[in-house]
């Protein structure tokens, strides 16, 4: 086996938020819940299959890390500079893009054949989040349930109706604290892959000759667009195929270059200062390299 191990088996990831809101005891359950589910679905024999599909599931699970990333410094710039119109939507979107990024990691969230998999509505998202969290918390569960539908709720009504009196009519906006539950989420997704990078490591690695291969089927979902082929997508996971065919958790499936890239495509194309910068505060819900 010629790969970079790194420090795969022990979790070595900085984690910021989780332990202000869960006890070791409900971290220690849930990472467990997580690690007999995965061991359910692979039973000690990983397959090329299984494979390609931890591997799609934890890349697109760090693009949506990184998507949202942008979305909260873009809705910081909005906020400094009084674009109320797009307030609704980075909130709500900031957030669910987090929900998704934990439900492509959960092995609870079966990627079925023809299902809807890559294309959940938004209320099964908030439902299939709100039912993962209670196996840490009810309250918190219920508290990020409430959130998510009533910041759904005031994305919606900028949508259609546009009341009169702007962003008065709705409840008055807490940015940190949706950063604080953007984090949460965002650590609780890593926590999760970490479980599936670790029992890869402890369980399957006897016959990793037979399965560190990967189906195109699977792997076509990171940078296929309806047909169209994205160049940057396509070089990243293709390095990943060469240097790191097994399942990492989000942490390690991140890349400097990956992270420079992402951010890069959203930069502005002179230098004026006052324009929006993506490359500023990287680091908002998530250590990226």
């Amino acid at each position: 086996m010629q790969f970079v191990v790194r420090n795969m088996i022990d979790d070595d990831f900085n984690y910021k938020y989780i332990y202000d809101f869960f006890s070791e005891k409900q971290l220690e359950t849930f990472k467990n819940w997580i690690y007999n589910r995965h061991h359910k679905n692979i039973n000690n024999s990983m397959t090329i299959k299984l494979n390609s599909e931890w591997i799609t599931r934890n890349y697109l699970s760090s693009k949506m890390i990184l998507s949202a990333t942008v979305m909260l410094t873009s809705l910081e710039y909005a906020i400094e500079k009084n674009l109320k119109m797009t307030v609704p939507y980075l909130y709500y979107y900031s957030l669910i893009t987090c929900c998704r990024a934990l439900l492509y990691v959960n092995p609870y969230n079966e990627w079925k054949e023809n299902s809807d998999f890559l294309n959940m509505s938004h209320s099964k998202m908030i439902n299939l989040t709100k039912d993962y969290l209670n196996h840490l918390d009810i309250n918190y569960a219920l508290k990020v349930d409430n959130i998510l539908n009533e910041l759904k709720d005031s994305r919606e009504l900028f949508s259609y109706k546009f009341p009169s009196t702007g962003l008065d009519i709705v409840s008055e906006y807490n940015l940190d604290e949706i950063i604080k539950i953007c984090s949460t989420l965002c650590e609780l997704a890593q926590l999760t892959s970490e479980q599936i990078q670790k029992y890869s490591f402890k369980k399957c690695m006897d016959n990793y000759e037979e399965w560190n291969r990967v189906d195109i089927n699977y792997l076509e979902h990171t940078y296929s667009y309806k047909g169209i082929t994205d160049s940057e997508d396509w070089h990243r996971i293709d390095y990943i195929i060469r240097k790191q065919p097994f399942p990492a958790s989000i942490y390690y499936t991140m890349t400097e270059g990956m992270v420079e890239d992402y951010f890069g495509a959203w930069c502005p194309d002179d230098e004026d200062y006052d324009l929006y910068n993506p490359d500023i505060n990287w680091r908002i819900i998530f250590p990226v390299p």
